[in-house]
């Protein structure tokens, strides 16, 4: 049983009866005794409530060492391999460019953290600044792409990414408390 729902039950209950008492009557509370005396005696019996609360702005940056995959799709829908524009697996934290790019008449679609985002037609997927982002191609000679293919293939990328992360955090702190007040003797409410 929950202890503060039967102390509330317990003092509403002995608010009733003290309030219905009658002259002449005698409660037993607690070990403690009213009477009732040979007046009327008058009680208020009252509960509130005080509620605080606090919206906070939390802006989290992190910066993590993730996977990049990407992938290019053309019109019908198929997979084809992104052409990576340098090798090995590893971006270097200043390197500021195209780290894929897609053969004409595909679009690219690259995950990074298990988020799949798809370019429009034409862009590239840049790095700069521990960000990745879809921009549009650097123009290059026919058959780059292919080249860069036959040179380096298809792979994954290991890159440093930063990005930040804004919420909305709400604290809330509710205070409860009950207050009788007892005239006693002469019918007075204080």
């Amino acid at each position: 049983m929950n202890a503060g729902a039967r102390a509330s039950a317990q003092a509403s209950a002995t608010a009733i009866a003290i309030a219905n008492a009658r002259t002449g009557d005698t409660i037993i509370r607690q070990n403690m005794i009213v009477d009732g005396g040979g007046a009327a005696a008058a009680v208020t019996s009252s509960a509130f409530a005080v509620t605080d609360s606090a919206i906070e702005m939390e802006t989290i940056a992190r910066e993590r060492s993730l996977l990049i995959r990407a992938i290019c799709v053309d019109t019908s829908d198929n997979p084809h391999p992104a052409s990576q524009t340098f090798g090995g697996r590893d971006v270097p934290t200043d390197y500021r460019g195209e780290i894929y790019r897609c053969v004409a008449g595909t679009r690219m679609r690259y995950t990074v953290d298990g988020l799949s985002t798809d370019c429009a037609q034409g862009e590239a997927l840049w790095y700069e600044g521990g960000r990745v982002a879809c921009r549009p191609q650097i123009a290059r000679r026919p058959c780059n792409e292919r080249s860069l293919l036959r040179r380096y293939g298809a792979g994954d990328k290991q890159a440093l990414v930063r990005d930040t992360e804004t919420r909305q955090a709400r604290r809330e702190t509710t205070f409860n408390g009950a207050m009788t007040m007892d005239g006693g003797v002469g019918a007075t409410v204080w």
